[in-house]
């Protein structure tokens, strides 16, 4: 992790809870990660924006069907907005993505251990925290400066969104949540 903080990088990471978007949506729901890559473009498209960043190239692990997801995400660029709260044209966007095998790719492996490693953080409960919890946080704590604020993952059924690292954030609600065991 050491080295993915030196880098540089801006971690932007936007989850969607599987279950509350099955719980909303039903057999209407959209992939979960159809919508969490939505999210997180709109999030990378307006940190382009404010950085004055032109192009972004996507870079992503191969999935079940990539090109329906990049159909549906090219298709909001073209429409000029995409759905939701937090709405982008997807400006810095850069049309076709890169689907790699994160197995073969150094980036994203380390992008993956990143994610689980916040996941790991995001469910701990910060007053009762274990040996292994305790170590958790201090790898975490070396990314801390490379992870956007808003960084989250949404609770749609709830109309709410859970921050990865409520420490970045004012007033976020801390530890786990009941069912994010």
């Amino acid at each position: 992790m050491k080295i993915v903080a030196a880098s540089g990088a801006q971690l932007i990471v936007y989850g969607v809870h599987k279950q509350e978007l099955h719980r909303a949506f039903g057999v209407h729901a959209h992939s979960p990660h159809t919508l969490a890559l939505q999210y997180c473009l709109e999030r990378v498209n307006y940190y382009a924006e404010t950085q004055n960043i032109l192009d972004v190239h996507v870079i992503t692990d191969k999935v079940d069907d990539p090109n329906a997801h990049e159909a549906m995400m090219h298709q909001y660029k073209l429409s000029g907005a995409t759905q939701g709260y937090f709405q982008s044209d997807f400006a810095h966007i850069v049309f076709p993505f890169k689907w790699e095998d994160s197995r073969h790719s150094f980036g994203l492996q380390a992008v993956d251990m990143a994610l689980y490693m916040l996941n790991r953080a995001a469910r701990i409960n910060r007053d009762d925290m274990s040996t292994g919890d305790k170590q958790v946080m201090k790898i975490v704590r070396t990314l801390s400066p490379n992870i956007q604020r808003s960084s989250k993952v949404a609770y749609l059924q709830e109309r709410k969104s859970r921050y990865i690292l409520p420490e970045l954030t004012s007033g976020a609600p801390k530890g786990p949540r009941a069912d994010n065991n």
